[in-house]
């Protein structure tokens, strides 16, 4: 078959460097589950490093040729972020994911679809049946307004509810069959989670593939446009590969985006015009001596002594004294940023969500814009995700979407 452009990638068992990249055993497999982007840009650089001699004494009039003396693999990709994309984007940025499969559904009188995560909608709840509700847990309804029949939801041990006005459905319990839960807290090893990145270019001949590659920064905007930072151990040039066939995630489900956000902000505050996060993952290589035989790429993908960090900005559409006042004082404050997508998963009930829970918000930086012969002066904010020792985290990502596996190795 004739080639394609494609971007691909599968996690590694442990960061592949120039001698264990092909070696296919544990602990250096790569994973047989591949995820394709619908990249919007994407590419892997080499990062030579040249040995200059021009300050040698050699009686001629000019310098003798550099030499190479390193390589800095790198690289970015760009694209409108996609629920299942996520998974394997988040898993390389610093975090690490705990997948829980779907339950069974369990319905209402009316047939209403309720879980541990999933709204019920209904403005008229029967609670007489105790079947009809999970054993611990918790349900939340969203319906602003909620009448009960039968027996009050709060007579069953570990069931709750009320009205949802802080951004919808809480993110823990079950989701139904056939949809999927990814719990991403941040990763506590020295070793970096690591990918096999693969660039397909059909017209030229020419595939680079990239192992020991990490995200070193990811970016997302409120209108779900995502970009990373790339950074690798080892990268070389193949023909391009004629047998691949991709399998690009479908677009009849939207990526995230503007109208599927809600965000859950300081209270008080300004209404925000626009939100965008990054995560900072900071990511070390190191020129290790102990490879036989020796090379010029780096050997280990290592953790920084930097945590991960997640930080962003927030623009606000007036100067507002709470805005102003939080920064002031170094208040910390709850924040939430949810994308629900307009699409359920497969024939479930559920949609395709993420949350973004920052327990102890703080604003860092910020001004009103300046002041002139205008009606209205703007705000914009920058913030940073604080650890907070009740919840015991600074922030939790969750993912609801179809994807079962993102690391398996045969």
């Amino acid at each position: 078959m004739p080639a394609v452009d494609f971007v691909e990638i599968a996690l590694e068992e442990s960061p592949l460097n120039e001698q264990t990249f092909d070696d296919a055993v544990t602990p250096n497999r790569v994973s047989t589950n591949k995820l394709y982007l619908p990249a919007r840009s994407a590419a892997l650089t080499l990062g030579p490093a040249h040995l200059s001699r021009a300050d040698e004494l050699r009686g001629i009039l000019g310098s003798v040729p550099d030499l190479i003396d390193g390589y800095a693999p790198a690289g970015a990709l760009s694209e409108r972020a996609y629920w299942k994309d996520l998974t394997w984007l988040l898993e390389l940025a610093g975090f690490k994911g705990t997948f829980t499969a779907g339950g069974s559904l369990i319905a209402d009188a009316d047939t209403t679809t309720i879980t541990g995560v999933n709204a019920l909608n209904s403005p008229t709840v029967n609670v007489a049946d105790t079947s009809l509700f999970p054993s611990s847990g918790t349900i939340i309804f969203l319906a602003t307004a909620v009448t009960y029949t039968g027996k009050t939801a709060t007579s069953f041990t570990g069931c709750s509810s009320h009205p949802a006005t802080t951004g919808g459905e809480l993110v823990t319990g079950q989701v139904p069959t056939g949809a999927s839960k990814w719990v991403f807290s941040k990763r506590d090893s020295i070793a970096a989670q690591t990918a096999q990145v693969r660039i397909n270019y059909a017209a030229e001949n020419n595939l680079l593939e990239g192992h020991g590659y990490g995200i070193s920064q990811l970016g997302l905007n409120a209108a779900g446009e995502l970009t990373t930072a790339l950074m690798g151990l080892y990268l070389r040039r193949l023909a391009a590969d004629t047998t691949t066939v991709p399998s690009i995630p479908t677009s009849a489900v939207p990526p995230l985006r503007r109208g599927d956000l809600f965000l859950s902000w300081l209270s008080g505050g300004a209404t925000p015009t626009d939100f965008s996060l990054e995560i900072a993952n900071g990511l070390e290589r190191f020129y290790g001596l102990s490879l036989l035989p020796s090379s010029f790429f780096p050997s280990e993908m290592d953790h920084g002594s930097e945590q991960v960090r997640v930080t962003g900005s927030i623009p606000k559409r007036v100067f507002d004294a709470d805005d102003w006042d939080a920064l002031k004082n170094a208040s910390t404050f709850a924040a939430k940023a949810r994308w629900r997508s307009t699409k359920t998963i497969a024939a479930t009930a559920a949609f395709h969500t993420l949350w973004i829970e920052m327990p102890s918000c703080q604003l860092l930086a910020g001004d009103p814009e300046e002041q002139g012969n205008k009606r209205r002066v703007a705000a914009s904010y920058d913030f940073f995700a604080a650890y907070d020792e009740t919840a015991g985290y600074d922030v939790k990502i969750t993912l609801t979407n179809d994807v079962t596996a993102i690391a398996t190795y045969a």
